[in-house]
């Protein structure tokens, strides 16, 4: 009986070796970060996909919360991605190796993402999504996207972004917020979707976040900005075509700051495009993020608080920028690789960093999503 239970063993993880190997040279055929965010996008749970039960069944363990954000700040410390960036290195994280797996990219990108259904007709199992990491960044910016298909293309345009600016890091939630058939909320923040990663901190996406977070925070001479990409109605916010605030209103002096993340990339956008504002200048828009969980986080509101607190307003010091943008423009990927490398300057070798901070950018593109007006 062993023997024979052995030999089952031994060849169902023969089947997944093989199986992981078909599915890195598939990986290896895409071009791009972009391209590869396309393939995934494929298993993601879309609009009324799956019931509440799947989705229970399917969010992270305590342990599995405990090694994702180990495995995460073990790549994006390692410097030879060789060695460090293989299906091997779940050897060490037995929670895991049974949902995803780590795939190299490129030779510069550690990908951390779920194992890939035979079938094309299948999805992920988990829903959590994945996470991006290059070694070979110019730019100490983390890009993520948390509202998959119901802000419409933000995924794709995050993957584009983050690549043609050469940023440190990528996370995409795998599944629409309004992926739970009914009209299922969440515990953290009742008013929103049960699938909203945004404001569910139950999602292994809010884990992947926070490890990136917590990881590029153990460099504090770095000065590290964090953009993620959303959506919202296009007819929000009048004539604007992107709204950018810091998660406050405007009765906050932090926009006095004219260095300010916000203020920089309104500066850049409007050198290029036109129609930017933040709320010290357009304060008809109130889709601020102050709700956004990652969000609050960047502005100092304890883990175990950012469901119902809100960021401190005096403490605020512009670290969590908030961006809304129409379709016209979040379509518009060449001109936001240039507003990014524009108000993001690559540093020079051989000179200091700037101050350090923490920045987190929360770009909204506008759909007609119904949530669109409960951020």
């Amino acid at each position: 009986m062993d023997t024979h239970l052995f030999v089952i063993t031994a060849v169902y993880m023969h089947l997944i070796q093989v199986g992981l190997r078909n599915v890195q040279s598939a990986i290896a055929d895409f071009r791009s970060v972009q391209e590869l965010n396309a393939y995934f996008e494929k298993f993601f749970a879309r609009n009324q996909s799956i019931s509440a039960k799947q989705w229970f069944s399917a969010l992270p363990t305590p342990i599995e919360r405990l090694q994702m954000k180990k495995l995460i700040k073990e790549v994006f410390s390692a410097k030879d991605y060789e060695t460090h960036c293989s299906p091997s290195l779940l050897d060490n994280y037995d929670a895991l190796r049974g949902s995803i797996t780590v795939t190299l990219f490129k030779r510069d990108f550690c990908v951390i993402h779920e194992l890939v259904p035979s079938n094309n007709g299948s999805l992920f199992k988990r829903f959590w999504g994945y996470v991006v990491i290059s070694n070979r960044p110019e730019r100490p910016v983390h890009h993520s996207a948390a509202h998959f298909e119901s802000d419409g293309d933000v995924c794709n345009e995050a993957a584009a972004v983050f690549e043609r600016t050469a940023g440190k890091s990528l996370v995409v939630a795998g599944a629409n917020r309004f992926a739970v058939v009914g009209q299922e909320t969440n515990s953290c923040q009742p008013t929103t979707a049960l699938a909203d990663a945004a404001h569910n901190n139950e999602t292994m996406f809010h884990i992947m976040n926070e490890a990136i977070y917590e990881a590029a925070s153990s460099e504090p001479r770095i000065n590290n900005t964090f953009i993620q990409w959303h959506g919202m109605a296009e007819t929000s916010c009048s004539i604007t075509q992107a709204y950018v605030s810091a998660g406050v209103n405007n009765a906050s002096r932090v926009y006095d700051n004219g260095d300010l993340a916000a203020n920089r990339i309104v500066r850049h956008f409007n050198e290029l495009y036109g129609g930017a504002s933040t709320p010290a200048s357009s304060s008809q828009c109130n889709l601020l993020a102050t709700s956004n969980i990652y969000g609050r986080i960047i502005n100092g509101v304890p883990a175990e608080k950012v469901c119902y607190e809100n960021a401190n307003r005096t403490n605020i010091r512009g670290a969590f920028v908030h961006i809304e943008q129409k379709q016209a423009v979040r379509d518009n990927w060449d001109l936001w690789t240039k507003v990014i490398n524009a108000s993001f300057p690559a540093p020079s070798h051989g000179t200091s960093h700037a101050p350090p901070a923490i920045l987190a950018v929360i770009v909204f593109a506008m759909t007609t999503s119904p949530y669109c007006m409960r951020f």
